[in-house]
């Protein structure tokens, strides 16, 4: 550990960085729906699905780019990358005629550099705040939820008041301070191999093949990217069927919950660890976050308007609670399944197999609210979770 000054700083500068997330995200989508009203939705699911099926790719070779660099520069790197790049689409949707050309264009590159991050990111946290990757990891939750909640709702003001290129924008300014502290304290964790894998895809796809632990841990997070997931991604073109005045507002509101219910996950993630197995907690967590997704699927089809909105809003703070408790169990889980020294690449063959279901999952949510409803969409999400939790406790009872 740093000391008690670099952690809480690295908490901070973590903070903004997810609000600017958050921020940017909603730029984003609220560009591209509202940019193209005929198509929003399938657009925004080819943007997402493009931004995750690169970070999903890019993850595996995170190890190789440690090792070359050493892990606090690498990671140094990338948020630097990540604030140059975030910037530049910002100001080039604000100082063109809109093209969802665009967009497209720089999803596979803002996706990769979020890969190689999110796979640093636990690994740098720990070393950070001197805990196991999953305490650290909850523990940065709790800060980053607050930052993002607010980051929601100032997002869907600055939007509807001005354009969505200046959220982009903002994404860039606010992870530059994380960017710079990187830089100037780095962390002090490194990665070390016996030998590095000579490739990186191959050798993620053999270490999800070999561990029977990390296999279950890919199963839920798969699943969660699948189904749950996406509700936060595309939460604008979920909302287009509400009757609300200002639908970006409302999307905005519903992220924050999800933020606000990122802080709940520590606390969650301890009470779980002490009832049994974190296989056994995940299982808990998927089975909830399908009961939420019904219910959202109701409260749409027989609610309207600010009463729709506010069933919404309450229900997201579950679901962003189960969200991150799964996510924080996987991330330690993930990290101890191929022994000691190789908690990098157990992150990278996680990151990717999981990242690989993702862009699949905003897909099918942008061509299901195409063809049919958000109700219809969310009730085939808690539907499809539903089924892999069950499927995975029968694999389990097999054993």
């Amino acid at each position: 550990m740093l000391g008690r000054k670099p952690a809480k700083l690295y908490l901070l500068f973590s903070g903004l960085d997810a609000a600017g997330s958050v921020t940017g995200q909603l730029g984003a989508t609220a560009a591209i729906t509202f940019g193209h009203s005929d198509r929003g939705a399938l657009f925004t699911g080819i943007f997402m699905s493009l931004f995750l099926l690169s970070a999903a790719l890019a993850a595996p070779w995170t190890p190789r780019l440690s090792q070359r660099l050493r892990t606090p520069q690498a990671f140094a790197l990338t948020q630097s990358l990540v604030v140059v790049g975030w910037i530049s689409l910002g100001l080039t949707v604000a100082l063109s005629a809109f093209n969802v050309a665009f967009m497209l264009v720089a999803a596979p590159m803002l996706g990769g550099l979020s890969g190689i991050g999110k796979t640093l990111k636990p690994l740098v946290t720990g070393d950070y705040l001197g805990q196991g990757v999953a305490k650290a990891y909850a523990r940065r939750s709790v800060v980053t939820g607050v930052f993002a909640l607010v980051g929601a709702l100032l997002a869907g003001v600055l939007i509807t008041w001005t354009i969505p290129a200046v959220a982009i924008v903002l994404n860039g300014l606010l992870t530059l301070p994380l960017a710079v502290f990187s830089w100037l304290r780095p962390a002090r964790t490194e990665i070390s191999y016996a030998q590095a894998p000579a490739r990186p895809l191959r050798s993620a796809l053999l270490d999800v093949r070999r561990s029977r632990h990390l296999r279950q841990v890919v199963w839920f997070g798969v699943t969660t990217a699948l189904f749950a997931a996406p509700v936060a991604v595309m939460v604008v073109p979920l909302m287009q069927e509400f009757r609300l005045a200002d639908v970006v507002s409302g999307a905005g509101a519903v992220v924050a919950a999800v933020g606000a219910g990122k802080m709940i996950s520590p606390k969650i993630v301890a009470f779980l660890l002490r009832k049994g197995s974190d296989t056994q907690a995940l299982r808990t967590c998927v089975l909830l976050s399908a009961g939420l997704l019904a219910i959202m699927g109701v409260t749409a089809a027989l609610l309207s308007g600010p009463i729709q909105l506010a069933a919404w809003v309450l229900l997201a703070v579950g679901l962003g609670a189960c969200l991150f408790t799964i996510r924080a169990l996987n991330l330690g889980a993930a990290s101890a399944t191929l022994g000691e020294g190789r908690a990098a690449e157990g992150l990278a063959a996680y990151q990717m197999t999981v990242g690989l279901a993702a862009p699949l999952g905003t897909l099918i949510f942008g061509l299901l609210l195409s063809v049919s409803s958000t109700p219809q969409t969310m009730g085939w999400a808690a539907l499809g979770m539903a089924v892999m939790a069950a499927t995975a406790a029968g694999a389990a009872r097999a054993r």
